[in-house]
């Protein structure tokens, strides 16, 4: 890989460190604040809003800025109309979730730039041409089945994401572990894609910055344009990499099953999968049994780092067989610290 992507990175890495900080002051002086006074509220302390709006714009600005001085991803695998699509998609997220904090929106109209974002990214080229069979040759996808799959994917992840931010550094955290694992796999002799490896290494670094400011106790939180700019992001590399659905399954895969099995349990009762605030969630019965907010979220990256490891071992049926266990202990974990706490 060229020689200018260490300094870049480091480079991204510190603006979006230092601009973090200037981030939370301007939330501060507009006022858009997370109030522990309000329901459902965990923190001591009024927490800014908007954090994740500032690595998510250096993710934005620096890969606008190789792709125009150094032509590096559109020289690979990737369209530049597909680059700046997924672009255009995390700005409408951006927007959305800033209004969002600002207004508690209901949920029917947020949920409109998700949309928004998926669809954009859809029509500029993001898909699947083909997904592998474990079993066997890989499925071959026509233009208007990867439409629907490109679309609900990005929408599964970006909710996953969203509804995982309940523990100070912990989407940020399962995204690092997400995007390391998209960049490694993209730099193995099998697949290499250093197109998606440096946009994968670009997002990871951003992610740090805010990181650091995040974990418990935080300085700042994600807001909504951070809580689904990141799944969104997630969703688009593993799609962009080749469908590596399977890496990002077995990297999300506990938050993702959690989100199903509470959505289950939900509908079971006989209300809304979206209604939220009943403490079912896995990282939540987690805190009520006595977790602390680190302690969770190293349980998280760990088994999402333990889990998206092999990816880079494994064969497909293999990989197939490691999410079904990991499910398996996903719905054992969930049900044994539920009866704890009951």
């Amino acid at each position: 890989m060229p020689f200018w992507i260490l300094p870049v990175l480091l480079c991204a890495f510190a603006l979006s460190t230092l601009g973090v900080f200037w981030g939370m002051r301007i939330a501060v002086r507009v006022g858009v604040l997370d109030l522990p006074a309000l329901p459902k509220k965990n923190h001591a302390f009024p927490t800014p809003l908007w954090g994740g709006v500032v690595p998510i714009l250096i993710f934005i600005i620096g890969g606008v800025g190789i792709e125009l001085t150094t032509h590096f991803f559109s020289s690979g695998t990737l369209s530049q109309l597909t680059l700046w699509g997924l672009f255009n998609a995390l700005i409408i997220l951006l927007i959305g979730g800033m209004w969002d904090d600002i207004k508690s929106l209901p949920p029917k109209v947020s949920f409109l730039f998700p949309v928004l974002g998926a669809v954009l990214a859809t029509v500029t080229g993001m898909g699947v041409s083909k997904i592998t069979n474990p079993f066997g040759d890989p499925f071959v996808i026509t233009a208007s089945v990867s439409a629907v799959i490109t679309f609900t994917w990005l929408l599964c992840v970006t909710y996953t994401t969203k509804l995982l931010d309940g523990v100070d550094g912990l989407v940020s955290g399962v995204g690092m572990v997400g995007t390391l694992m998209i960049a490694a796999l993209a730099l193995t002799e099998r697949w290499y894609q250093p197109d998606i490896a440096l946009l994968a290494l670009l997002f990871f670094v951003v992610l740090l910055g805010f990181f650091l400011w995040n974990v418990a106790p935080a300085k700042v939180f994600l807001g909504e344009a951070g809580s689904t700019a990141i799944g969104f992001t997630l969703g688009a590399l593993s799609i962009m990499g080749g469908s590596k659905f399977a890496t990002l399954l077995l990297v999300v895969g506990l938050p993702a099953l959690d989100v199903a099995f509470v959505m289950i349990r939900r509908i079971r009762s006989g209300r809304s999968p979206f209604h939220g605030g009943d403490g079912l969630h896995f990282h939540t019965v987690l805190q009520r049994s006595g977790w602390s907010a680190r302690k969770i979220v190293m349980l998280y990256m760990t088994t999402a780092f333990l889990f998206g490891v092999t990816t880079l071992l494994f064969s497909s049926w293999q990989k197939l067989a490691v999410l079904i266990m990991l499910g398996i202990l996903a719905l054992f974990g969930m049900i044994f610290f539920s009866r704890k706490i009951a």
